[in-house]
């Protein structure tokens, strides 16, 4: 699969050809194979809700987590998660603050305005490691466990050669 989208930048940029895993996600969903392919961290790729084109992101929780972002911090669990990977560049909390006594719903889930969220079972939140103004389950919630296309084992770059 060729990336299209930095919104895995800096470790996946656009042009990078990946290799993805579609196999051990399919035999897992089938009961084939034993669950946890799939965990915090994983890259994975799926149809972007509502659209026909392919989606790289990071998977932060999974079934049971408690997720939350504030002021740029990911928080699973009520811990801490570094992320080196994870670029900002608006400086803005996108899932929190900013939404103050406000209840938002997702596929008919719903969490308080801190910012906090419990992800259902069989279901993944998915981050962009450049998260601003990237898509990913802020705005789409939590994705299903069958709507993974596959898991990110690889990345060959094309490098452009200096002159």
């Amino acid at each position: 699969m060729t990336v299209t989208s930095d919104s895995m930048q800096d470790g996946i940029r656009v042009g990078d050809i990946l290799l993805v895993d579609q196999l051990t996600e399919y035999l897992s969903q089938k009961h084939l194979y034993p669950r946890g392919a799939v965990d915090r961290e994983t890259i994975v790729v799926l149809r972007e809700p509502g659209s026909q084109a392919f989606a790289v992101k990071r998977v932060v929780g999974i079934g049971g987590d408690m997720v939350a972002i504030r002021r740029g911090v990911l928080y699973v669990n009520g811990k801490t998660v570094r992320e080196p990977y994870v670029r900002h560049y608006l400086y803005h909390d996108v899932m929190g603050e900013n939404w103050p006594g406000v209840r938002v719903s997702f596929a008919g889930e719903t969490r308080a305005g801190d910012g906090s969220f419990v992800v259902p079972a069989a279901s993944y939140f998915l981050l962009s490691d450049s998260r601003d103004g990237s898509s990913d389950s802020r705005q789409w919630g939590p994705v299903g466990e069958k709507d993974l296309i596959g898991i990110v084992r690889g990345v060959i770059r094309r490098h452009r050669r200096a002159l």
